[in-house]
């Protein structure tokens, strides 16, 4: 169940970072962490409702600045990334800052 109602449809699913699976929605992403029981494989932890990705096509593995696994994402604000602190939570930055104008339509 990954809150069926709201945050849109799922657009794509990012690879294992730090042992976790992750689903992106169209305004929401989701980190799987496995369990290791067959009955509930998973447990679903809720990283934003800030961001989600645009499609799959636009999710990639990488790495940070600091060589630390990421999640690349185009979100609907431009890209971003998921990267896993050192306590083990998810949390999402926007990458887009020097890109901005870029990404703005011609005639806005």
């Amino acid at each position: 169940d990954l809150s069926e109602t709201d945050g849109g449809p799922i657009t794509g699913f990012g690879s294992a970072l730090n042992g976790s699976l992750y689903v992106f929605k169209s305004r929401q992403i989701w980190r799987l962490m496995p369990t290791g029981d067959d009955v509930t494989p998973y447990i679903p932890q809720l990283v934003t409702t800030a961001y989600g990705s645009v499609n799959s096509a636009s999710i990639s593995a990488g790495r940070d600045q600091n060589g630390n696994p990421a999640l690349y994402f185009m979100s609907e604000e431009g890209p971003c990334r998921v990267v896993a602190g050192d306590n083990g939570v998810s949390y999402v930055q926007y990458i887009g800052r020097d890109v901005r104008d870029l990404l703005q339509p011609a005639n806005a």
